[in-house]
């Protein structure tokens, strides 16, 4: 291939690396940061209270077997 040849190829090939394939809009936040905040926040709430349930069931089984 003759000098020019390469040099669009190479220039083809520079474009294309910035371009993926890959479609990256999947990881962008769709809520704004006060809705996010608040999901996580009653996320935690509900594991805080799963856990507590279970704690509390645990202790009354132990009580029944003793």
């Amino acid at each position: 291939m003759n000098k020019k040849s390469l040099n669009i190829i190479a220039g083809v090939a520079s474009i294309l690396s910035i371009l993926p394939a890959t479609d990256y809009t999947r990881f962008v936040p769709q809520r704004n940061a006060e809705s996010r905040m608040r999901g996580h926040w009653a996320r935690t709430g509900n594991l805080i209270e799963n856990a507590a349930y279970r704690y509390s069931h645990e202790q009354t089984n132990k009580t029944r077997a003793a």
